[in-house]
């Protein structure tokens, strides 16, 4: 009987891209797949045999986490031997004008460069801003950033700016490779 297990691996610092993950593996729990969860930093110690796998992070500061870059470099042969995807979480991709998404798209271009990975699939989601997740300084970088960029500037709340049906349409994307 073939593997019916979809592994899912993220990297995440605040807690919002493994929300992303979690709902990625009930989508495919749903499909009738069984989603395994891990987190980057604690991958499964083998990825082969697996139906598929999905992989994300989220950007700070330019770049994705180093626990996401050595995941990708260390298990980069497992991950081209199966069908598997990519997505990167990023304040850029909150806003879909072409400047934005592009400032997205390069950050998955320089992850790729960074791990000799290339992903099948690949997808940008809109983050969050958990503001009461940040410190002082970073609330307070944050807030500037967002205003300056038109976004939430309300720190006493946090904001989700993910939009799920994306996420669902790349998980159903990766599935329909895997059915194939």
């Amino acid at each position: 009987m073939p593997d019916r297990r979809i592994v899912v691996v993220y990297d995440t610092k605040e807690g919002h891209t493994r929300s992303i993950a979690k709902h990625i593996a009930e989508r495919v729990h749903a499909a009738g797949f069984e989603a395994r969860v891990f987190e980057a930093s604690a991958p499964p110690v083998n990825l082969d045999g697996a139906a598929g796998v999905i992989v994300g992070g989220s950007i700070h500061v330019g770049k994705h986490g180093k626990h996401l870059v050595r995941f990708a470099k260390t298990y980069r042969e497992q991950l081209e031997r199966a069908p598997a995807a990519f997505f990167s979480v990023s304040l850029a991709a909150t806003r879909t004008d072409a400047e934005h998404q592009a400032e997205a798209a390069r950050l998955v271009n320089e992850f790729e460069q960074a791990t000799g990975w290339r992903p099948e699939l690949t997808a940008c989601f809109a983050g969050a801003l958990p503001y009461s997740k940040y410190n002082f300084l970073v609330r307070f970088i944050m807030r500037r950033i967002s205003k300056k960029e038109g976004g939430d500037t309300d720190t006493s709340r946090d904001y989700v700016c993910t939009r799920w049906d994306e996420v669902d349409a790349f998980t159903d994307s990766l599935l329909g490779r895997v059915r194939s």
